[in-house]
Formats: structure tokens, C-alpha cells, sequence
């Protein structure tokens, strides 16, 4: 496997690298503590080349690979997890306009949220149906040339100011996952309401919503792919993004390693400095390994997708490997700060409260592990489609 990218993508790299730290890290305060993400961000991203940068350049993208695409995540992620998710929510939903959607479709919503001119979402979960997703109750029924959307939906990133939101819904409940649809509501669609706004332990500046469609009218043209080939979308557009799932991970505990880096040289304690100690160099040592692994994991993961390989086994192995190492890291970063760590004047706690949610979303970890072991012939059923 060659990890290496070509001179044009360091260089588009190194551009990024530069733009996240002068642009989005001012930012972060200020969203964290009104929970409100910066949406002229997304404008300002998309004039710049900085959104859906896996989109081809025929239609106003830089057609980064995913190698790269993952270096861009982790790079967001270790400046604010918030930021990043909003950011990657734009990304994801591109992306199943750019495979699945038809021209129409992506000209309407996908180029526009490319330039950064329209804001995309992508609502799945409910309040019964997270990773058990037969569970949904969300319908769509089709009359005269339209569907007819009813149903509730939780969680859902970026759907109070989305211009746009790509919503699943059941088109025929007795084939079960495969009667599954995917639709585009656009915002102002009657019957369609972020009714509520939720707050959360961290990512602060991702807004998450609850979302009611009664009686919610959507065209014909708005269904995205054929009848019921939602879950099989998800499928391939999941195995390659858990690569950039893992890039948040590592984005936020390489956050949190070189804070505890830096501290342990300068916290000087019993006439030296803490990283001294070997309780907390081991500790930082440890990280450091943690940190690698799970990057090369994730990089394997990404030169599969770039090959046009099936990565999805291992692509649930980064995932889950990738979330549980943030989750350990930060708790250490937290305790070689001590209680500086646990002021809201020091980034660490949070980094740690980001992290706890990773083992969470996309799938909580055991939904992993159960589809790693259906994988290597040990659990026959294969009713988990990892939400």
C-alpha cells in the first residue's frame, strides 16, 4: 500500500492547513458557548474550493481522494469537532447526490452546496430506529406524481437552516430494508418542521434537530436513486466515509496529545517538569502509539477506497478502533492537566466531551463489533445496517 499523495495535493493540504488555523479556530469559542454554528463559514469554505472536496471538477470540486479527504477531516476535527461534523455533513450528503442522484438533482442542490450557496443535510434517525432501522416509522406514499411524507426524525445536523434535506423513509415496509427511499425536502416544503433544537454534552457548535413531516409534499423528481435502494446507498457510500469517520477520532485525540505534550514540558512540579515523571510520560507515550495505529488503519482504509476496493470490514475495524482510542486519550489528557483540565478555560475537557460521543454515533460500538464478527463467519443473521 502507497499512502504517499501527489505535489498537488500536499499542496492543496498545506493551503487548508493554514486556512482552518487563521479562519475556523477564532471561531470555535464563540460557537461552543452559544451552541450556534458560524454558517457564513460554509460560503467562505465553499468560495475557497473547501467543501465536497471529493466531488469531481467537472462540477466546481477539487476531486480529492480519499487519502486526502481524510487528512482534510482530521485536520478540522482536531480544531473542532462541532465545525468538522457540520462541515462533513455537507460533504456526505454531496456525495449521494454526485453517485445516486440524477443530473437534475445534483445541479439543483449538489453544485450550489459545493460553491457553499446551499447547506445540506442527511436525516435517518428516529426516536425507536437508530440502529435498528426496520424500526422506522417514517412513510412515504406516492400519489398522483408526488410522495406524501409522514414521520418524525431525531438528531438530525444542520436541518434547522439546511436549504435542503436528504431524508429516509419507508416506500414499502414489506420488503423491509429494501423498501427503504431517500428523498430530497427542501426547506419551506409545507408540512415540513425542525420542530425542535437539541443541546448536547459536546461538539457545542453542531446543531442537531428534531424534524416532523405531516403530510409533507415532496416531487416525484426529489427521490434520490430508484425505490427502494436507500439501504443500499448507505452501503456504498458508508464502507469508504468510515475512514473519515476515524479522522475525527484521531483529529481530536492528536488535539488532545500535543495539548498534553506541551503541558507536561511547561507544569513543572517537585522541582521538574511533569513529562519527567514516567506516570505521565508513559502516559503521553501511549498516546502517541494509540494515535499512529489508528491513523494507519484509517489510511488503509482510504487507499481501498481510492483503489475501488471493497473496504467496508475494514473500515468498521477503524471505526471502532479509532473511537475507543479518542475516548482513552482524552480521558488521560484530562488527567495529566489535572483540574487546569477540567476548567472550560482549557481545551482538553473539551476534547473529551467531543470524544465521548464517538463510540456513540454512527453506530455505537457493540453494533461494530457484532458486524466485524458477522464478517469473519460468527454471526449468521445479518440484520444490523449500522445507522
Amino acid at each position: 500500500m502507497e499512502f504517499e499523495i501527489s505535489t498537488e495535493q500536499k499542496a492543496f493540504q498545506r493551503a487548508f492547513r493554514t486556512f482552518a488555523r487563521k479562519e475556523i479556530a477564532p471561531l470555535v469559542d464563540e460557537a461552543e458557548e452559544k451552541e450556534k454554528f458560524p454558517i457564513p463559514l460554509i460560503k467562505k469554505m465553499g468560495e475557497l474550493g473547501y467543501l465536497c472536496i471529493s466531488c469531481p471538477e467537472q462540477y466546481g470540486g477539487p476531486g480529492a481522494t480519499k487519502m486526502m479527504e481524510y487528512d482534510y477531516i482530521e485536520e478540522l476535527s482536531a480544531i473542532s469537532m462541532g465545525i468538522a461534523l457540520t462541515i462533513c455533513v455537507q460533504n456526505y450528503s454531496s456525495y449521494y447526490l454526485l453517485h445516486f442522484g440524477t443530473e437534475d438533482q445534483r445541479q439543483r442542490y449538489m453544485v450550489p452546496a459545493i460553491r457553499g450557496e446551499k447547506i445540506l443535510a442527511y436525516a435517518a434517525t428516529e426516536a425507536d430506529a437508530g440502529c435498528d432501522r426496520l424500526r422506522m416509522r417514517t412513510f412515504a406514499k406516492k400519489e398522483d406524481g408526488k410522495f406524501i411524507l409522514n414521520g418524525t426524525k431525531l438528531y438530525t445536523t444542520s436541518a434547522g437552516f439546511a436549504d435542503a434535506i436528504l431524508v429516509e423513509a419507508f416506500t414499502d415496509k414489506s420488503k423491509g430494508i429494501q423498501g427503504m427511499s431517500l428523498f430530497a425536502v427542501e426547506k419551506g416544503a409545507k408540512g415540513f418542521s425542525a420542530s425542535k433544537k437539541l443541546r448536547k454534552l459536546g461538539a457545542r457548535s453542531s446543531e442537531n434537530y428534531e424534524l416532523a413531516f405531516e403530510d409533507c409534499i415532496v416531487p416525484e423528481k426529489n427521490m434520490v436513486g430508484q425505490p427502494g435502494k436507500s439501504q443500499d446507498l448507505r452501503r456504498k457510500v458508508l464502507a469508504p466515509s468510515l475512514a473519515l469517520e476515524s479522522a475525527h477520532a484521531i483529529g481530536i485525540a492528536r488535539a488532545a496529545y500535543e495539548a498534553s505534550l506541551e503541558y507536561s514540558k511547561i507544569r513543572v512540579q517537585f522541582n521538574r517538569p511533569i513529562g519527567q515523571f514516567q506516570g505521565v510520560s508513559f502516559k503521553i507515550a501511549d498516546m502517541a502509539v494509540s494515535i499512529d495505529a489508528a491513523r494507519l488503519l484509517a489510511y488503509r482504509v482510504a487507499w481501498l477506497a481510492d483503489q475501488k476496493q471493497d473496504c467496508y470490514h475494514e473500515g468498521l475495524i477503524s471505526k471502532l478502533y479509532a473511537s475507543e482510542m479518542a475516548l482513552r486519550v482524552t480521558e488521560e489528557a484530562l488527567q495529566i492537566h489535572g483540574a487546569f483540565g477540567y476548567m472550560m478555560e482549557c481545551p482538553v475537557q473539551r476534547y473529551h466531551r467531543d470524544a465521548r460521543m464517538l463510540p456513540i454515533s454512527k453506530g455505537p460500538s457493540n453494533i461494530y463489533r457484532i458486524l466485524i464478527s458477522r464478517n469473519l463467519g460468527l454471526i449468521a443473521d445479518d440484520h444490523y445496517p449500522v445507522s
